[in-house]
C-alpha cells in the first residue's frame, strides 16, 4: 500500500503533510519506507555522507533473483555480476536507480 501527499490548493491543511511533505510511505506488513522530496534544488545521493548507503530487497529464491537479472537486462539496466555472500547465506545483485542509490536483490544461496 502507498500513501500519497494530498493533493490540494493549500497542502499544509492536511494532516498528513508535516509526516509526508509532498513524498509517500510505502507500507508492507510491519514495515514502512517513507520517501520525502525535501532536498534543495540539484542535491543528488552521496553515499559517502551520513544518512543511507543502500536498500536490498530479498526476492525468494535464485530463480527469482535470475528472473529480476533477465528483467534488468532487457530494459538495459547497469548491474553488477552476482556475488556469493556464503557468511550470509544470500546471492546478491547490484544496480543503480535514477537518483544514483544503490539498490540490491538478493536470493538464498
Amino acid at each position: 500500500m502507498a500513501v500519497a501527499a494530498p493533493e490540494s490548493e493549500d497542502p499544509k491543511s492536511d494532516p498528513t503533510y508535516p509526516v509526508l511533505w509532498g513524498g509517500v510511505v510505502m507500507a508492507k506488513g510491519n514495515y514502512l519506507l517513507g520517501l520525502r522530496p525535501v532536498a534543495a534544488k540539484g542535491d543528488q545521493f552521496d553515499e559517502n555522507r551520513v544518512g543511507l548507503d543502500h536498500l536490498s530487497f530479498g526476492v525468494e529464491s535464485r530463480a527469482a533473483l535470475d528472473e529480476a537479472i533477465r528483467v534488468l537486462d532487457e530494459r538495459g539496466v547497469p548491474r553488477g555480476e552476482v556475488r556469493e555472500l556464503t557468511s550470509f547465506g544470500i546471492c546478491v545483485v547490484s544496480f543503480r536507480d535514477p537518483d544514483n542509490i544503490q539498490l540490491e536483490l538478493t536470493s538464498p544461496l
